[in-house]
């Protein structure tokens, strides 16, 4: 798990980094930070994805479409003024877990 949250980190900052050196010439870099995502390796139902959707805020897991649309924003016109941007296509999960209880 450090490894993970080690190479997670360091592509946020590279993110970051190499949008202040570029944006003189007008280059913009953002990066999408997707969450758990159905992909044919998924399960849906067992333990494992249960557990995963469990600590979601909205309750689901994302779609393959979800982390795409993220990526077609970025690369709109409608996002020329954004760059060192993370997104976060995770159902809220990096805002934290919550528990709701009964």
């Amino acid at each position: 798990m450090s490894t993970y949250a080690a190479t997670k980190g360091a592509v946020n900052q590279i993110t970051r980094s190499l949008a202040q050196e570029y944006a003189p010439y007008n280059i913009r870099f953002n990066a999408v930070a997707p969450g758990m995502t159905w992909t044919g390796k998924m399960i849906p139902g067992s333990a494992h994805a249960n557990a995963s959707i469990a600590v979601i805020p909205l309750g689901r897991a994302g779609e393959p479409m979800e982390q795409a649309y993220a990526a077609l924003f970025f690369a709109s016109d409608e996002c020329r003024y954004c760059t060192g941007a993370i997104l976060n296509i995770d159902g809220g999960q990096s805002c934290g877990a919550m528990r709701h209880e009964d």
